[in-house]
């Protein structure tokens, strides 16, 4: 452990490859009064790589616990410690993991007490959201942090967004099929799909469709809207309709593309 003080450690396969690894707590040596998780990847034959060390969140981190806890599929790690460097109380902190067996920066969260000693993992309101509970020496009380959305998620989904044709010309006065499509993901919470919608904002105010969007598992989606081939005489820079594309993930974050399609100003019609 690279001259830590072990506290617990707890055995998964956090990296995906169907070999177990080792995650462990510790602290420092020396009053260095912070807590670490450090994480031993298995090579699969009772071995395993040199540790790579994460700060845990508090001082003496003495308890680890192995949960998906933002529902993104990829084992992170909770830690019960006591203290905190930044003031006391006990400390809950949670590492989220990226799937390859390293990890996000920690996030801490108050135990409710004044040492936490141990985490679990539990859904203990039925909501389907796995919640964290932790014991506190001293303060003798249990503290339990419900889960109120696939927490930690901060990063909104990311969309992508063509339309073909882009240029509707010449400017005929014909009803044209424009296909609109692109990809809409989410490598936290995942994607919202009740969420995902588009609208056709038309500068002349005359065209304006809009309604929800269905995607695959991979977050491919593609629909067709019609959009008229027309503009006004006096529209040098012609007609612009954008189309928007808007979804949000399951942790509220939105997220929004715009393509414009374009009927182009001719000196011909």
């Amino acid at each position: 452990m690279g001259g830590l003080s072990l506290a617990n450690a707890v055995v998964a396969d956090v990296n995906g490859d169907g070999k177990l690894d080792v995650v462990a707590v510790a602290w420092g040596t020396q009053h260095t009064n912070n807590g670490f998780v450090s994480v031993l990847l298995g090579n699969g034959d009772g071995t395993f790589e040199p540790a790579v060390t994460y700060a845990s969140g508090g001082e003496v981190s003495v308890s680890v616990a192995i949960a998906d806890v933002n529902g993104d599929g990829k084992p992170d790690v909770v830690v019960a410690s006591f203290g905190s460097p930044t003031g006391p109380g006990g400390v809950v902190g949670a590492l989220l993991g990226k799937g390859d067996g390293t990890f996000k920066t920690v996030v801490r969260y108050g135990s409710g007490g004044l040492n936490a000693t141990s985490v679990a993992v539990a859904d203990v309101n039925g909501d389907s959201r796995p919640d964290l509970i932790a014991t506190n020496f001293f303060s003798d009380d249990v503290g339990v942090l419900l889960n109120n959305g696939p927490f930690l998620d901060t990063t909104p989904p990311l969309i992508t967004l063509s339309a073909t044709p882009k240029l509707l010309s010449p400017p005929n006065g014909k009803i044209v099929p424009v296909t609109i499509f692109g990809t809409i993901t989410d490598t936290g919470s995942g994607v919202n799909a009740n969420s995902a919608a588009y609208s056709v904002n038309d500068e002349y105010g005359e065209v304006q469709p809009k309604g929800a969007i269905t995607f695959d598992l991979e977050g491919n989606y593609s629909f067709t809207v019609l959009l008229q081939a027309s503009r006004r005489g006096a529209d040098l820079d012609g007609r612009r309709y954008a189309v928007t594309v808007r979804a949000k993930d399951n942790a509220g974050n939105g997220a929004s593309k715009t393509s414009v399609v374009t009927v182009p100003h001719d000196q011909g019609h």
